[in-house]
């Protein structure tokens, strides 16, 4: 029975040897003398020894750990006594340890918090940073994926659109792209219009139209003028940068004319002198201040014979008075002139392709075309005679010359050729070149886009490079928290062992085991 060993739970062992009075009620008070102690003494040791620096800069410094310091830093004399001031120290804080025991109470205290938390958080502290590891590298190939592909799309859409270089200013390099593409854009569609097929497509719809007698209206009016114009000569003011606005001067009718050089006459200044003639000697003008029909012997005559002032006309009578000057305040808006040269530059040449107005009209007109001989073409397949029910309800059994030219071979050769043209005008890049150079807020709207992609691509290559940063300084505190928790748990085990040594001691022959999760370490 005496040798049965005493089994306590680690976490339960302050409060047993509480219960067991083994330790005072209040070593709290007891230990914090302890402390102070050891606190001071640490100022003493010396620096340059590296046993003494891996004992004092390890885990906590308890009363084994000053013990172990004693035996490295301790001078004995011949008797075995410490003979330096410093050992002295040490032995005495050594023996407040063991004045009732203190030293049970702080290490059962030590021993329960590096078990129930240090060693846990540490645990928790590497796996969460194992995880964010895993996750960054993760998310840092996603990262580089997408700006991968910001960058090869910005790249594409610049090379598209002819910028040379995406890491300089977009906006200008953009606008000298367009001045280059968009009248070529129009050149090439301009000479694809103006092909044999397309014109006789046009003349083979309007003799048709009017044979039916379908409308008197002109045809395909836009496209009729751009064959007849020299569409590939485009003027020298088609090519200014695209946007820069030209406001021209207002000029409004106010109703009112001014002669030229208003003169007054001022009447004769002397005799034998015209007015506004100079005095031969003086070299001076002459102003003559007029006639008022009295003079002065006069004037004061009336005044001292009378007794009443002249009376002078100032104009006030009650004569009708000439007819007002009238300002028209409602001029036309359209005398102002006023254009805007980078939301439509068309202004120059009306008849230009550059002429978003224009090329609507002229896309319209070839839509036109190509219904018409369309639905031709499905009455000449629908025919077994070589003729269209259409061409038969129309020309009966006299077709006209003019019509019996355009065969079902020759309909579908114009056919194939407007549709060519429409595929060079609706092509992305004439289209957008086209309309780059037409519209100002389309311009705006395509730098803008640019910019968006180009944001984008240097945003996620920080985040790449913010997330490489996280990950490395992660990565560093992962490769010390190893270690440290080996020796946190070297620590627990050993201090666990010098505690139930003690106890085994003082409970001689029985035997102290420590139970619980510190087992399992």
């Amino acid at each position: 029975m005496d040798e049965l060993p005493i089994d306590i739970h680690y976490a339960k062992l302050l409060d047993w040897l509480l219960d067991r009075r083994k330790v005072p009620s209040g070593w709290h008070e007891g230990i914090r003398s302890v402390r102070f102690k050891v606190n001071e003494s640490l100022a003493d040791l010396p620096a340059d020894d590296d046993e003494v620096l891996t004992i004092v800069g390890g885990q906590y410094l308890d009363y084994f750990g000053c013990k172990k310091l004693l035996s490295v830093i301790g001078v004995r004399d011949v008797f075995g006594r410490y003979k330096d001031e410093r050992g002295k120290k040490w032995l005495d804080i050594i023996a407040m340890y063991e004045k009732e025991d203190l030293f049970l109470a702080d290490s059962a205290q030590v021993l329960a918090k590096q078990v129930d938390v240090e060693i846990p958080t540490l645990r928790r502290r590497q796996a969460k940073l194992q995880s964010s590891l895993n996750d960054a590298g993760r998310r840092e190939s996603d990262a580089e994926k997408a700006a991968a592909k910001q960058e090869a799309e910005l790249n594409d859409m610049c090379l598209s659109l002819g910028i040379q270089d995406a890491s300089l200013p977009l906006e200008g390099q953009l606008r000298r792209a367009v001045q280059v593409a968009a009248p070529k854009a129009a050149r090439e569609v301009s000479k694809l219009a103006k092909t044999e097929l397309v014109e006789e497509a046009l003349r083979y719809y309007q003799i048709y139209t009017k044979r039916a007698e379908v409308n008197d209206q002109a045809l395909c009016p836009t496209l009729t003028r751009i064959l007849g114009s020299e569409l590939d000569a485009i003027a020298p003011e088609e090519l200014d940068f695209v946007g820069t606005g030209e406001v021209k001067e207002v000029t409004i009718d106010w109703g009112v004319e001014v002669s030229e050089e208003p003169k007054i006459d001022f009447g004769e200044s002397e005799e034998g002198t015209m007015p506004g003639e100079k005095d031969a000697e003086t070299a001076e003008p002459k102003i003559d201040f007029g006639d008022f029909g009295v003079t002065l012997d006069e004037a004061d005559a009336a005044y001292v014979d009378e007794g009443e002032p002249v009376e002078i006309d100032w104009g006030d009578s009650n004569d009708q008075p000439e007819a007002a000057v009238e300002i028209k305040w409602d001029a036309d808006a359209e005398q102002a002139n006023v254009e805007d040269k980078g939301s439509e530059m068309n202004q120059v040449n009306e008849y230009s392709l550059l002429n978003e107005t224009t090329r609507n009209e002229f896309l319209t007109d070839l839509y036109e075309i190509s219904a018409f001989l369309d639905q031709r073409e499905k009455e000449w397949q629908q025919s077994g005679k070589g003729g269209g029910l259409g061409v038969m309800l129309l020309d009966a059994e006299n077709r006209s010359l003019e019509l019996r030219q355009f065969d079902a071979e020759k309909i579908s050769k114009m056919k194939a050729a407007i549709e060519d043209v429409l595929s060079s005008l609706t092509l992305e890049e004439n289209r957008r070149a086209l309309t780059l150079k037409s519209s100002l807020r389309a311009l705006h709207r395509m730098v803008k886009s640019l910019e968006e992609k180009k944001y984008a691509a240097e945003r996620l290559k920080k985040m790449v490079s913010e997330i490489e940063t996280r990950r490395r300084r992660e990565a560093q505190e992962l490769k010390s928290i190893g270690p440290r928790l080996e020796r946190t748990i070297a620590y627990v085990k050993e201090l666990k062992a010098n505690i139930e040594d003690a106890l085994s001691k003082q409970y001689k022959p029985r035997k102290v085991n420590l139970m619980g999760e510190i087992n399992t370490l």
